[in-house]
């Protein structure tokens, strides 16, 4: 429909690097919205100064120690909230 590449992987099926499908419920009753950034430790600095926390089990991290995303605590609208390096 949108002439994006699908990829299949463990845990999701995406399209392009828009879409993403989970293959098993997991945060959210309705689901979850990603969003990624370049800088993901500013925004996470960024969101804290405004109020908000984040569910730290989630976090991962790559080889280097660097967190690759992380989820916000709680929902908003039934959605968790997603936020990844870009």
């Amino acid at each position: 429909m949108f002439h994006l590449t699908p990829r299949h992987g463990q845990k999701s099926e995406f399209a392009g690097s828009y879409f993403e499908c989970m293959k098993s419920p997991f945060l959210g009753a309705n689901g979850h919205v990603a969003m990624a950034t370049p800088d993901l430790e500013s925004a996470v600095e960024e969101l804290k100064e405004k109020g908000f926390s984040f569910n730290m089990d989630t976090a991962a991290y790559d080889e280097a120690g660097k967190l690759k995303n992380v989820y916000l605590d709680g929902e908003f609208g039934g959605f968790a909230i997603h936020i990844l390096r870009k």
